[in-house]
């Protein structure tokens, strides 16, 4: 049996990755989505979505699976493009080792990219705090953002510009205030 997992959608810097792990032998392959498909018109148009089904397939790929083999997925939305295409694929919880690996990837990846950061990466809150942080050249409290580190941003999200540009205590104040406004079509912030 194969499984499908991602790690990195909520974290403030770098892409995503996809991995496929296989049960048995717990061999592990991971692909990313890079970091640019979550920034200006590349995240309007949610090309993340097709970015991680690709890379969902390739990492597959490099288990061999057999014909017919179970493959299980976990529901995370930036899978959405991968359930629609592999409806076979069946969606699950994603617990247990391959879970700890992932998580533990991730960790690697993000110091690959400069980003330091020592906590677990299950810490939802702890990781985006030391990211913006980190993001602000050590600084939370400074308006705007290390130029060469925004680079690694997921710069796309609606609430992004909120933590670009003010101290992160207003940051968060200005967040709620976004997310409440209305949208129209889709989820990604476009305004009336």
């Amino acid at each position: 049996m194969i499984l499908v997992d991602d790690a990195g959608w909520g974290s403030p810097v770098g892409g995503c990755l996809i991995a496929a792990y296989r049960v048995e032998t717990h061999f592990f392959h991971w692909e990313e989505v890079p970091v640019n498909f979550f920034q200006g018109q590349a995240f309007i148009d949610r090309a993340y979505l097709d970015g991680a089904a690709l890379a969902a397939k390739d990492a597959i790929a490099v288990l061999g699976p057999t014909p017919g083999e179970p493959i299980h997925i976990c529901s995370g939305y930036v899978h959405t493009e991968t359930h629609r295409q592999h409806p076979d694929w069946k969606i699950v919880k994603i617990k247990g080792p391959f879970q700890a690996i992932i998580e533990k990837t991730l960790k690697t990846y993000l110091h690959g990219l400069g980003f330091p950061y020592q906590g677990s990466t299950e810490e939802y809150g702890k990781l985006f705090y030391e990211a913006i942080r980190w993001l602000k050249g050590g600084n939370p409290n400074r308006p705007g953002m290390d130029p060469k580190r925004v680079l690694l941003a997921k710069s796309g999200w609606r609430t992004f510009p909120a933590y670009r540009d003010y101290p992160y205590r207003k940051a968060i104040d200005v967040a709620r205030a976004l997310k409440r406004r209305p949208r129209f079509g889709d989820w990604n912030g476009e305004e009336q």
